[in-house]
């Protein structure tokens, strides 16, 4: 689950970088923020599926 929520992570700092450069006057930006969104939607639902799955811990 760690490296999931280190994907989720890298691709919202991916997403917010391009974001910045679109605004900036970046040529391209839009597509590497979508490309960014798209990796941040499916690493979270990577995510929530493996919290989901994951066994119960009993202490």
């Amino acid at each position: 689950m760690q490296s999931w929520t280190g994907l989720c992570v890298l691709a919202a700092l991916w997403s917010l970088a391009w974001v910045v450069g679109w605004i900036s006057g970046v040529e391209d930006g839009w597509a590497f923020a979508a490309a960014g969104l798209v990796l941040l939607g499916c690493a979270s639902w990577a995510r929530r599926s493996a919290i989901r799955n994951a066994p119960p811990r009993h202490l």
